[in-house]
């Protein structure tokens, strides 16, 4: 995944600023760097024009930046002229003051619901459990202020702040018009309820350039089990018409890729919803009968069409009143 992502986010940029010299990169949740490495083993690999590469490797702490280090080090034993610039604290606090300062932004930004962990704070005491908490709070509504488009639509006793949005904004942030962001994050960023906003503020003043979806069945994080994607993005750019999703399966192999056509007044109706984890084809199909037919929602609303969408069936306790039919029923 990381390493096809590199390569996309490369010839993305290469097509975008093919006279640039100088490239400057940023993983803000660099980790071991490899998502760096791999970018510029991608664009090495692709034969295009050697650069000056001057990247920034920030996270919140510098477990990873010696092997980072040694990876970078291995690429200028190589020829490649390469400068890196390490930077331990919040990724968050840092973007802030550096919007629009980067030519590529490529990243796996954390996947964590901000909220105070039961396993944590148990074994804490009671006046450190709540100074715990109340840090965590004001943090969660400082980056309702710094990061108002990825806050949930709703929040469930005063939590729902998902990092993995908050970090798909700041790529966005820290990017330069033209400039190119990739970035890994869950799948259900582009089809859940909470991600409106955000979705909007992608689909509508960027350029989405690729999307690739991966089932959880495919196990890339080890045991955890989740769909993912990544996305690669022309930042402030005009949206295109259309955007290429790929599809792979448990294996990691393709399975298929299909041209979706991005008419934005209809994805409005539907919340900016793609639901990529039908599979390319189907999102497609999606479009074209959401071009042709009023969505449920619409005819719910309509106080001349009579529906009415009540809870499911498995919700009402039908066990108490349905009966079996009788044997001898035809």
């Amino acid at each position: 995944m990381g390493r096809r992502l590199a390569r996309i986010v490369a010839q993305s940029f290469a097509a975008s600023s093919p006279q640039q010299k100088e490239i400057h990169v940023v993983d803000p949740f660099g980790g071991d760097g490899r998502l760096l490495v791999w970018l510029l083993e991608a664009w090495s690999e692709l034969s295009l024009p050697q650069q000056s590469w001057r990247l920034h490797l920030w996270d919140i702490t510098d477990i990873g930046f010696g092997h980072a280090q040694d990876r970078l080090n291995s690429l200028q034993q190589q020829g490649i002229d390469v400068e890196c610039e390490f930077a331990v604290g919040d990724a968050f606090c840092r973007g802030i003051d550096n919007a629009s300062n980067f030519d590529i932004v490529i990243t796996n930004p954390p996947w964590k619901l901000l909220k105070p962990d039961r396993r944590e704070i148990d074994s804490l005491q009671s006046d450190v459990k709540d100074a715990y908490v109340s840090t965590m709070r004001r943090y969660d509504q400082w980056l309702a202020e710094y990061f108002p488009r990825s806050q949930p639509r709703r929040k469930f006793a005063g939590w729902g702040t998902n990092l993995s949005r908050v970090g798909l904004e700041l790529t966005l942030i820290l990017a330069r018009p033209g400039g190119v962001v990739g970035s890994v994050l869950p799948a259900s960023l582009l089809a859940d309820d909470q991600s409106t906003e955000l979705r909007k503020h992608l689909l509508l003043e960027h350029a989405v350039r690729d999307v690739a979806y991966y089932p959880a069945e495919a196990k890339l994080y080890g045991f955890a089990d989740v769909a993912s994607i990544t996305v690669v993005v022309e930042a402030h750019k005009q949206p295109l018409d259309s955007v290429p999703i790929t599809t792979h399966g448990p294996c990691g192999a393709q399975l298929e890729k299909s041209e979706v056509s991005l008419d934005l007044a209809r994805l409005s109706d539907t919340g900016f919803v793609l639901p990529v984890a039908f599979g390319a084809g189907a999102v497609g199909l999606l479009s074209a009968l959401s071009a042709r037919f009023p969505t449920w929602s619409h005819l719910e609303g309509n106080p001349n069409t009579g529906f009415w969408a009540g809870r499911e069936v498995d919700e009402t306790s039908s066990v108490r009143w349905l009966t079996p039919l009788p044997s001898s029923a035809p």
